[in-house]
């Protein structure tokens, strides 16, 4: 369901198919074949890397939205001055 979702609102982003299809597999986690050329390899990695369980993707945008919520909130400014 999110694929769909994400695909539909970032749709004017997407220059081809394989851009889109590319986008899908980030968010499922689903490879292209082993035995495609380099370009498919090097997409395979970043699939990995999203969808691994050493690198929390969710986690590091959580802080990174929560770290500039913070430093632009006025309340927590004043707080750290």
């Amino acid at each position: 369901m999110s694929v769909i979702v994400a695909i539909l609102q970032f749709k004017d982003l997407f220059t081809n198919k394989l851009d889109r299809d590319f986008f899908a597999r980030c968010i499922t986690g689903y490879k292209y074949r082993a035995d495609l050329d380099g370009e498919k390899c090097i997409k395979n990695c970043f699939i990995s890397m999203l969808n691994s369980s050493v690198i929390d993707v969710d986690k590091l945008d959580y802080l990174i939205r929560d770290s500039y919520m913070l430093l632009s909130s006025e309340k927590c400014t004043t707080l750290l001055t």
